[in-house]
């Protein structure tokens, strides 16, 4: 009787260990941070997931020429569609050779009331981005506000190039992007202007796109990763 006592009661302890091990084991897993996801679709500027870039290559994008951005890193958020810039940007009016076409490019409509001799364009997520639909180019979505003729407006603005695989008749425009090691030059021939945050500013002029009297170009650098 005394035998199988023992046994019983040993059973019951390894039970309860098993038990014990298993809440503690299931716990230490709850508590672990979840691994972040690839930043896909809607999600991809998402802080809590991470941008995959493929086969680890970099980029570097600038401007050249009219409007002036100097190299900065851009990541691919969307394979062959958007770069980005975790950097705001201010472009300056420096060069002489091209203050006929930021008179040109800010005349809008003759809205703008003044000259304009720089501006910032903001990063993040609504920033400024380089991409290939609709023409490659570059994205300022805010600029900033501006006095004009009806008040304060803000301003996007696109600088855009012709290059064929997006639509434009341009057939010698480089690959966008570049190929890793590759760095490829788009000029940027045409802009657009839009403006919002007044009524009735859609019945005054409408953002059209027109060619620059100067161009810009876009430089985009690969750097392959180290072997």
């Amino acid at each position: 009787m005394k035998r199988w006592t023992v046994i019983s009661s040993v059973v019951s302890i390894l039970f309860v260990a098993s038990i014990l091990t298993l809440d503690l084991s299931t716990g230490i897993a709850s508590a672990s941070e979840p691994p972040k996801q690839e930043c896909k679709g809607h999600h991809k500027n998402d802080p809590d997931c991470v941008v995959v870039e493929p086969g680890g290559v970099t980029y570097t994008a600038e401007l050249r020429g009219t409007f002036v951005i100097p190299p900065l890193t851009v990541v691919l958020e969307s394979r062959d569609q958007v770069l980005r810039s975790g950097d705001a940007v201010t472009i300056e009016r420096s060069a002489s050779e091209s203050e006929s076409t930021w008179d040109t490019v800010f005349a809008f409509c003759g809205l703008l009331d003044f000259t304009v001799v720089d501006f910032t364009a903001t990063a993040g997520k609504k920033g400024w981005t380089i991409e290939r639909p609709g023409g490659v180019g570059v994205r300022f979505r805010n600029i900033g506000s501006f006095e004009s003729t009806l008040g304060e407006l803000d301003l996007r603005m696109d600088l855009i190039g012709d290059c064929a695989y997006s639509g434009g008749t341009d057939e010698t425009c480089d690959p966008f992007p570049p190929a890793a090691g590759d760095t490829s030059e788009i000029p940027l021939t045409q802009y657009l202007i839009h403006a919002r945050g007044q009524p009735g500013i859609n019945s005054v002029c409408h953002g059209v796109r027109a060619f620059l009297g100067l161009e810009s170009t876009l430089v985009i650098t690969a750097t392959a990763p180290a072997p």
